[in-house]
């Protein structure tokens, strides 16, 4: 009998001791003024908050976290909502988000290094959408938004999405004839000439939705407007992102009249500090074209103005071998004058495709060592089993780069290299 009463008054109190420790972590994490991810800051420390979430969560039975998914509170929801997601819990999940998705409570978010803002709804839906919901749920879901017109950021992932059905297209354009910019793009995918004089309001809403939804329905009634447009950003001073998208455009039409206006961009007219944009988003927009149309594009963006890939090399290795070794060379002499993303890997490739081609590269990597910044020079220096050991005049670079250099770095690559 003593021994059934102990145990009994232990089982007690252990649970108040748990309650209480419940309760504590609670008031703490609703007293935040933010969520904070499992990494914060430049240095990725462990937070504290996120310990004591994932603590309180590892405490609570599936009915209480199920309880603090609806707490006032937007940063102990979006806390429930990360660690449900893991939890084989029954419940009907479909009205469960269906509410959620009703709440515009502001939160920020604080993961690595960024801090953003989003409603608690989003990051409810964005947590437990595809990991509780079955397709068709998750379609009846997405009908609703639309329906209801949210405001959440999910809806409008949804309006610019590939997602097509006769109810959701009827709700979008619904939403569409209250000028909703994103939901007239969304119309643009079902190509139905009654959407168009919709469309065509994009012009003066979003300019950049505008050229994306004609890439759906490249119509030649709008070159006059689209040429327009070129010559009024010719002599722009700063560039524009919805120039990604004007150029793409262009480049769908595929004829004589996208030639025309890309030509445009290469004109004393366009201010010169802000061609390599003009170039850059063209270069984007033909890159994956090869079926010869772009070509001379292609040739003139990487040896005139440094802009390649891989996939580039590879093509016209295949179809212009002459002019792709050439091209080789040309990248390797100007390597140290490239501006381009990721252009690191895609020296890399370009200096082993050269020696694969049996290229002499010993001058391009004596340049290289005497004259190339940090990013490039090291890849010369990944990439030294390409020339012969012991080059007199690879040496005597490396030799005339250590009188000057001051960066400790490159004297440790160079002087490494020199004493084995």
């Amino acid at each position: 009998m003593k021994k059934a009463f102990f145990l009994a008054f232990l089982f007690i109190s252990c649970t108040n001791v748990s309650s209480k420790k419940k309760e504590d972590i609670l008031q703490k994490l609703r007293s935040a003024n933010r969520y904070e991810g499992s990494l914060i800051g430049g240095f990725a420390q462990k937070s504290e908050l996120y310990e004591d979430a994932e603590e309180l969560m590892s405490l609570c039975s599936d009915s209480e976290i199920l309880m603090l998914l609806n707490d006032k509170c937007p940063v102990v929801k979006c806390y429930a909502a990360k660690f449900i997601q893991d939890r084989n819990i029954e419940a009907d999940w479909y009205n469960i988000l269906l509410k959620q998705a009703e709440d515009y409570t502001g939160v920020q978010d604080f993961s690595f290094c960024i801090i953003s803002e989003c409603y608690a709804g989003d990051f409810v839906l964005n947590s437990l959408f595809s990991k509780k919901l079955t397709e068709s749920e998750q379609n009846k879901l997405k009908l609703e938004l639309i329906k209801n017109q949210s405001k959440l950021n999910f809806a409008n992932s949804i309006l610019l999405s590939q997602d097509m059905s006769d109810e959701l297209y009827a709700a979008t354009r619904e939403w569409a004839l209250r000028g909703n910019a994103n939901a007239i793009f969304s119309l643009a995918k079902y190509k139905k000439d009654e959407d168009l004089q919709l469309i065509d309001s994009l012009k003066d809403k979003d300019i950049d939705l505008f050229f994306k939804a004609c890439q759906y329905n490249t119509r030649e009634s709008l070159k006059p407007f689209l040429e327009e447009y070129m010559r009024s950003i010719m002599p722009k001073e700063h560039f524009y992102n919805e120039w990604v998208s004007f150029y793409k455009l262009l480049a769908d039409y595929h004829d004589d009249f996208t030639k025309k206006i890309f030509d445009m961009a290469f004109f004393d007219k366009v201010t010169y500090n802000i061609r390599e944009y003009h170039l850059k988003d063209i270069y984007y927009a033909i890159k994956d074209s090869h079926d010869g149309f772009y070509d001379d594009y292609l040739k003139i963006l990487w040896t005139k103005y440094n802009l390649v890939d891989e996939e580039i090399i590879d093509y016209f290795l295949l179809t212009d071998k002459e002019f792709a070794l050439e091209g080789l060379k040309t990248a390797l002499l100007n390597s140290s004058e490239y501006h381009f993303l990721f252009y690191e890997e895609t020296l890399d490739y370009i200096i082993k495709t050269a020696y694969k081609n049996k290229i002499d590269l010993t001058e391009y990597f004596a340049r290289a060592i005497r004259e190339d910044g940090l990013s490039t020079f090291e890849v010369y220096m990944n990439n030294m089993d390409c020339v012969q050991a012991g080059n007199k005049e690879i040496v005597a670079a490396m030799k005339a780069r250590l009188e000057k250099e001051s960066a400790p770095y490159i004297i440790s690559l160079l002087t490494k290299y020199l004493e084995n």
